[in-house]
């Protein structure tokens, strides 16, 4: 199974404070990426605190980064 993160993991991880985090998932934000990855519940029930692949966030650096690069 693929390692997931909570999301103070996730955002040190992409090395963002909690505000530019989360703003990069919701639309009305200036900071709002629609290729940012979305959270997945930790529980079946959806109720649980949701959690971001690691791999996903991987590949959205990498989209980010060859962005910057111009490729």
């Amino acid at each position: 199974m693929e390692q997931r993160l909570s999301a103070r993991q996730a955002w040190e991880f992409v090395g963002l404070c909690r505000s530019s985090f989360y703003g990069l998932m919701n639309p009305s934000d200036p900071n709002f990426d629609k290729h940012f990855p979305r959270p997945i519940p930790s529980s079946t029930t959806g109720r649980g605190p949701r959690r971001w692949k690691l791999g996903a966030l991987v590949a959205w650096l990498l989209l980010c980064e060859s962005n910057a690069a111009g490729v």
